[in-house]
């Protein structure tokens, strides 16, 4: 262990109002140091190594699919942890690589400072590298404790990113929202590389909205869903809802929005968000879902979903 790093976990204690000397603080830096290296153990791990020669012949040509690997990884902003599951496929020609070996790679990956749009790409890009299949998609679902303890502290809210590497055309859609005609159907272009993806679900905000003008006078909940396809080479990675594109700037920008515009109608809202989101050049395709899970007069929530593509 690196003595420095016990040192300055010391020194942490004592800027935070602590009294390292105290009982059940005497080794907590020395532990904490521990800890720290075990869970960026990644960066002592390279992909020759993981791997260690499991690819093996066969003549299977469908798609290997592993499933809800467990990853815990840090997000490289705020040192918090985010904790979720990664979901791998991939077309093998010729060779299959050890099934664990799937798993070790998403391990290597997410035991590093991340944030889950790289660490979903670098996955993708492993996977690729390795086997040289004809078609790998990584997708991971997550939970973000810097956006749950701190912050915007929503705790609900789980961010989808997925990539892919020369995989077959297929067709998605906007799904349609029954019981209201307020549905836009825009065909998802194919994700292809130097593509990626952000989902944000289940955003949930408390604001004065309705479907007409007298129901926005009481404050009511509104789920928010999100989906964004875009071009990743092009992302310029700063604090800039204008520039960047991740989940946290994008989740801020909404909250940011709704937040500004206390008043709203449904219908309006959901075109604003659309507006804000395809606002970005490196957008090639969004989806934005609003819905009032508690509508008055309705018996059943009522939603709204419009798509845009360029």
């Amino acid at each position: 262990m690196t003595l420095s790093l016990p040192h300055h976990y010391r020194e942490i204690l004592k800027n935070l109002g602590e009294d390292p000397e105290r009982e059940g603080l005497i080794d907590t830096p020395k532990r904490a140091a521990k800890a720290m290296q075990y869970l960026c153990h990644g960066y002592e791990q390279n992909l020759e190594e993981i791997v260690n020669g499991a690819l093996f012949a066969s003549d299977n040509d469908e798609m290997v699919i592993l499933k809800d690997i467990e990853l815990y990884s840090l997000c490289e902003h705020h040192l918090l942890p985010f904790i979720g599951k990664a979901h791998v496929a991939y077309i093998p020609t010729g060779k299959v690589l050890g099934l664990s070996k799937l798993a070790r790679i998403v391990d290597m990956f997410a035991r590093r400072l991340q944030i889950q749009e790289n660490l979903t790409r670098q996955i993708a890009d492993a996977i690729q590298d390795v086997t040289q299949a004809a078609g790998v998609a990584v997708v991971i679902e997550a939970k973000h404790m810097c956006m749950m303890m701190r912050g915007v502290e929503k705790q609900n809210s789980t961010m989808n990113t997925g990539d892919a590497r020369r995989v077959p055309r297929v067709e998605h859609h906007a799904h349609g929202v029954p019981a209201t005609d307020w549905t836009e159907q825009v065909a998802m272009p194919q994700l292809q590389p130097g593509m990626a993806r952000i989902r944000v679900k289940d955003l949930c905000l408390r604001t004065f909205i309705g479907i007409n003008e007298d129901e926005i006078l009481n404050k009511q909940d509104v789920l928010i869903n999100l989906t964004i396809l875009y071009a990743a080479q092009d992302a310029v990675r700063d604090n800039d809802i204008d520039h960047a594109l991740n989940y946290r700037t994008i989740t801020k920008a909404i909250i940011a929005h709704v937040e500004g515009n206390r008043f709203a109608l449904l219908e309006r809202l959901t075109q604003e968000l659309l507006d804000l989101v395809m606002s970005n050049e490196s957008v090639l395709y969004a989806e934005v879902e609003v819905d009032k899970p508690h509508a008055l007069r309705f018996a059943e929530s009522v939603s709204i979903t419009l798509a845009a593509s360029r």
